[in-house]
């Protein structure tokens, strides 16, 4: 006979027990022992996972004891599976009284209903601070529907046996009348947010969602307290529920078994963990209505664990939705704190090899943003405050109206600027900087980046000496002095003025290499330098063309021809007169050790005049060439003036 029950029980049982075998959920008999916010068992857990479905993390204690740990997504199946076990259970136990009087009943009823009750208010306040997020239909959808069911679920409260009289007695009859048509509403709510379309609602119609769920709700008092005997007999008192009353329980309990398996299966679509609780929400409210199903009288052990049923399955609709509305997003905000934090690590971290900064200028301020380079840059510490003049008080006299010009013109004509000035930092150290600034007038802002250059600028400065300059002498070579000499003739067209262009040869430079070596012959070499730089202007080039040979470019002599040649010749002969000068020098024998030498030794000096472009500059080389070995033949250490140079026109 035992079998025989526990088999019907079984079978009429199975819509609601079949959501345990597809969550791959197992029943075994076992003794069940609470341990460490898990479950413990001496032989096997009681609710043993298919293999596939991993649900919780198993560990052994020190005594002995297996422990389970559920995961995070397969609490709500768990909830759901033991409560229905709970239920399978409660089918054995007799539906006895437990208490003598419905007035004694009543404080734990009305405890219980006023938790439903606070959750769903809590529900419908979430939901409706979560209004303004895109996507927001599910969510006004539920706050709305438990903002009714919160109200139906008062006039329940109110009318429950032993309360006193509301506009009409209250009864059993009558608080199932508000109990029936809150747990429809709660159903329809849970099959409304079943569909996976979710679409934005704006404010109006938000609020008038809330103005229809309250004259919903309106509507439903006025008939429960004014024409209840309009409604069908649901309960008989000594006789207990009626088949309509039986057969709406079934309807609701299938509409929410309906609802947990469209939540389910979307929960499933979404990896949602939070429909998985809404989900649990449905089962467990179907499993609510099953144990009013059963109860003969309204003090009895199934209506206490009815509303109990109730109360949990609230409660996991709010841990829904305040998962999804709050939770989530704050994790998602610590997630986005991290990867902030994260990209301002990699952000400092270029900004430090790249040596550049960001800054932002607040145009009505007149106060600067500075990133931390910029500080660095700079060398002041972060808690000084930069603004406008402050900034521009940093570059040097030379570039401080380049930068107060491009600053100007941001401001006043919108152009961006683009600038390679110097600063003097707040130790007193000198560097090339890169300033970079785009007008923001939508945010009444300047903004930019700023670069420390300066060991590029000291890499191109060398890059440029190298490229232009003899590396012994430092002089000018032939590349640099092919420019000037180009130069010199627009400069000699455009003013008239002759020019004159020297090339000399020094005579026993060789004698010095060959008795000294060639690093006497280099130290002779950069003192011919030195004396040929003496005696001419800044503005004049003196140039390395070759081993011992150097050209010198007098430009801006007088407009007159014979003026001019006078002039050449009086440079040329201070220049043959100091390189005849002894050579005193001192070479190193060892680190510790120097020699003392005396080196003479003269200049050939050929020597062309030019104006204008009348002759190229290939014709000028050529021809001071052929004066200078005109010295040589001659007997050295004189000037030579070329015969044929153009004449003025």
């Amino acid at each position: 006979m035992a079998l025989a029950r526990h088999t019907i029980c079984e079978n009429a049982w199975a819509p609601f027990y079949s959501p345990l075998r597809s969550a791959n959920i197992v029943l075994q008999p076992a003794w069940v022992l609470r341990h460490h916010g898990g479950y413990a068992m001496k032989d096997q857990p009681p609710l043993a996972p298919h293999a596939a479905a991993p649900v919780s993390t198993v560990t052994r204690t020190p005594t002995g004891l297996t422990t389970w740990r559920l995961s995070a997504d397969s609490a709500p199946r768990w909830w759901a599976g033991g409560l229905t076990v709970l239920l399978l259970l409660g089918q054995t136990l007799p539906a006895a009284k437990f208490f003598s009087a419905p007035s004694n009943y009543l404080p734990l009823h009305n405890g219980l209903e006023f938790i439903s009750i606070a959750v769903s208010v809590m529900v419908f306040a979430l939901a409706w601070n979560l209004r303004r997020q895109a996507d927001n239909s599910h969510l006004m959808r539920l706050g709305v529907g438990f903002l009714a069911v919160s109200l139906i679920d008062f006039a329940h409260t109110l009318s429950f046996a032993g309360m006193p009289a509301w506009v009409t007695p209250s009864g059993p009859e009558k608080a199932i009348n508000f109990w029936l048509s809150g747990r429809l509403i709660a159903a329809l709510t849970l099959l409304s947010i079943s569909r996976p379309e979710v679409s934005h609602w704006s404010e109006n119609t938000c609020r008038s969602a809330v103005l229809a769920a309250v004259l919903g709700s309106a509507v439903v008092w006025w008939i429960g307290l004014y024409h209840a005997e309009t409604l069908p007999r649901t309960f008989v008192a000594g006789q207990g529920l009626t088949p309509l009353k039986i057969t709406s329980e079934y309807l609701l309990m299938g509409l929410y078994g309906l609802a947990a398996a469209l939540l389910y299966q979307r929960s499933q679509r979404e990896s949602n963990r939070d429909m998985q609780w809404l989900a649990a929400s449905a089962w467990v409210q179907g499993l609510a209505e099953m144990f009013f199903t059963l109860y003969v009288d309204v003090t009895d052990l199934f209506n206490l664990l009815g509303h109990v049923y109730k109360a949990v399955a609230y409660l996991m609709v709010y841990r829904a939705l305040f998962s999804a509305g709050v939770q989530s997003p704050f994790l998602k905000l610590q997630e986005s704190q991290e990867r902030l934090r994260e990209l301002s690590e990699l952000l400092n971290e270029t900004e430090q090899v790249g040596k550049v900064g960001g800054w932002a200028l607040n145009l009505d301020t007149g106060i600067q943003t500075w990133t931390n380079q910029v500080y660095v840059i700079h060398e002041v510490d972060q808690p000084y405050v930069p603004t406008l003049n402050k900034g521009i008080n940093f570059y040097t006299e030379a570039s401080r109206p380049v930068i107060e010009l491009a600053v100007k013109k941001a401001i006043e004509q919108q152009e961006p600027f683009n600038v390679e000035l110097e600063i003097t930092t707040a130790k007193g150290h000198r560097r090339s900087v890169n300033a970079i600034g785009h007008p923001d007038p939508s945010h009444h802002r300047l903004y930019g980046f700023f670069q420390d250059i300066t060991e590029r600028k000291r890499i191109q400065d060398q890059v440029r000496q190298l490229a232009f300059h003899d590396t012994l002498t430092q002089l000018p070579n032939r590349r640099l002095l092919t420019d000037r000499m180009q130069q010199a003739l627009a400069t000699s067209q455009r003013s008239t003025r002759f020019g004159a262009v020297m090339l000399l040869d020094l005579d026993n430079f060789k004698a010095i290499n060959d008795k000294h070596g060639h690093g006497a012959g280099d130290l002779l070499l950069k003192e011919v330098a030195r004396r040929l730089l003496a005696c001419v202007r800044a503005s004049d080039t003196v140039a390395r063309v070759g081993g011992d040979e150097f050209v010198v470019l007098i430009t801006e002599l007088n407009t007159d021809r014979a003026a001019s040649i006078l002039q050449a010749y009086a440079v040329a002969e201070k220049i043959r007169l100091s390189l005849a000068e002894p050579y005193h020098l001192t070479l190193p024998r060892s680190p510790l050790a120097t020699i003392d030498i005396t080196h003479h030794c003269s200049a050939c000096i050929g020597l062309v005049m030019f104006i204008g472009h009348e002759a190229s500059q290939d014709d000028l080389l050529k021809w001071a060439d052929a004066a200078m070995y005109k010295v040589k033949n001659a007997g050295r250490n004189a000037v030579h003036l070329h015969q044929n140079p153009p004449e003025k026109p």
